[in-house]
């Protein structure tokens, strides 16, 4: 973990981080902790569309996806009851979507090493294929967008128990 305790967010909460980091599983955990309802961009494609992001992909392309990826980030942002919100990757390669968290949300990045990551995406099957160039050079575009949107970084290699633990500690600072 990098950075210190954050200041109470100023609306919500967005985990962010490459298919595979475990934004989903961290994002229900730190509501229910904190009693927030939860958003998480898969699931809000899903309800809006009836289509998984790689059958949106597969019907409409990849475009389609990032489409939707940046609507429901937004929507999520624009409520005005606070929430923790698990984004789809893409959304940092979005300006509108960096200025949305900017704006309403204090970001967390769940960082994963590559061969990690390799083995997290390998067992997903509701998440699209990647070659490993394209793998590559997604984490060579995203990681620096990811570090400059991110208030708060957290190793996530390890198991989802001390990825969230960490996140609640950045978020409410250490227990006393």
């Amino acid at each position: 973990m990098t950075g210190t305790p954050a200041e109470p967010p100023q609306r919500h909460v967005v985990i962010i981080g490459l298919m595979g980091a475990g934004k989903t599983t961290v994002a229900e955990a730190v509501a229910r902790h904190r009693g927030w309802p939860m958003r998480d961009s898969d699931r809000d494609i899903e309800a809006a569309t009836g289509l998984t992001g790689r059958e949106l992909t597969e019907a409409e392309g990849v475009e389609a996806l990032h489409r939707w990826e940046e609507v429901v980030l937004i929507d999520a942002l624009d409520r005005p009851d606070r929430q923790v919100v698990a984004a789809a990757g893409w959304v940092v390669e979005s300006a509108a979507c960096r200025e949305a968290m900017a704006r309403s949300a204090l970001v967390v990045w769940l960082r994963v090493g590559e061969d990690e990551l390799r083995r997290r995406m390998a067992a997903g099957r509701h998440r699209r294929p990647l070659t490993g160039a394209e793998l590559d050079a997604m984490v060579a575009r995203r990681n620096p967008m990811m570090a400059a949107v991110a208030d708060v970084v957290i190793d996530a290699d390890g198991g989802p128990d001390d990825v969230v633990a960490a996140v609640l500690i950045a978020l409410d600072g250490p227990a006393r």
